[in-house]
């Protein structure tokens, strides 16, 4: 898991990410404040509600952007204990609560999707890191897993892979539709 690869001693966390504006401090701070919104939501579901991911786009953007000030230590500290936690929730999830919604940014979900949306965040985040880990190292499972969901997004829209993407590496199609630079001829779509 994230939070057991990573350590303090190895991290400048004002050095730049792979994200634009954002340092290693962001990236981390944002994984631990997405483990701590899935928490919320799935505790929300354990108790029959639906609860919101964040209470608004701008205190998450707060959030960021103070914790990514933080130390090394710091940040692993938090990192290690929001992992912690959304993985406990899961542990204690029952049935019900499974079966329960939680409100996102892209609405309302069934919280059976948010191990994917979690999955999907640890991975692609661990390589915008910039320390060692690119999109080529994603697991394949996972790459097959969102690759599926991406591409269905992407034409669903009426678009078409560019012939270089679509004959790329699994891989590199699922960073660039990610907005991911992967050294291909089509310029990737804006990060997300």
């Amino acid at each position: 898991m994230l939070d057991a690869a990573i350590e303090a001693s190895t991290l400048t966390p004002s050095n730049p990410s792979l994200l634009p504006d954002w340092t290693v401090g962001h990236v981390l701070t944002h994984l631990a404040r997405n483990a701590d919104a899935i928490q919320n939501m799935l505790d929300g579901a354990a108790g029959g509600e639906e609860r919101l991911m964040y209470p608004s786009q701008e205190k998450r953007d707060a959030d960021i952007v103070t914790g990514s000030a933080r130390d090394a230590q710091a940040l692993v500290d938090d990192l290690r204990k929001a992992c912690w936690g959304v993985e406990s929730a899961w542990a204690h999830m029952t049935v019900d609560a499974w079966n329960g919604h939680g409100l996102t940014r892209a609405g309302r979900l069934p919280v059976m999707q948010f191990p994917a949306m979690r999955w999907r965040e640890v991975e692609v985040h661990s390589a915008d890191l910039a320390m060692g880990i690119s999109p080529k190292d994603w697991s394949p499972e996972f790459v097959a897993h969102d690759l599926a969901a991406q591409l269905s997004d992407w034409t669903s829209s009426g678009q078409e892979l560019p012939s270089d993407v679509a004959s790329a590496q699994p891989w590199q199609q699922l960073a660039w539709l990610l907005g991911r630079d992967v050294g291909l001829r089509s310029p990737a779509p804006k990060w997300r």
